[in-house]
This record gives structure tokens, sequence and C-alpha cells, in this order.
């Protein structure tokens, strides 16, 4: 977890599982917290944005 300096905002830190050409090895992402631990809606129904891995 991180803080957004300006607003205090809960941020997560991630990282891809997967590589890809256009993104260097090694690169975490950064997601408001709130949209990462949010639901989207799919054809199969709502499911969570992101789970968690073994990896």
């Amino acid at each position: 977890m991180a803080l957004r300096s300006e607003t205090l905002e809960p941020l997560v830190v991630h990282k891809p599982l997967n590589e890809t050409p256009d993104v260097l090895p090694g690169t975490l992402w950064v997601s408001p917290a709130a949209m990462y631990l949010g639901m989207v809606e799919t054809t199969e129904g709502m499911v969570r944005r992101f789970v968690k891995t073994k990896n």
C-alpha cells in the first residue's frame, strides 16, 4: 500500500504477472485502492477486478 502525496488517497502497488513487450521487466503499477479492490461486470457476472495468485 502507498498514499498519494497530494490527497492521501490509498493506493495499491502491484506488478503484472506477465511481461509484455511494451512494459519493461520489473515495472510496478499503482492503482487507487478503491478500484483495485472493486468489482467489475463480466459475461459471467460480477467478479473482483484483481485476485490474489500464488506467484
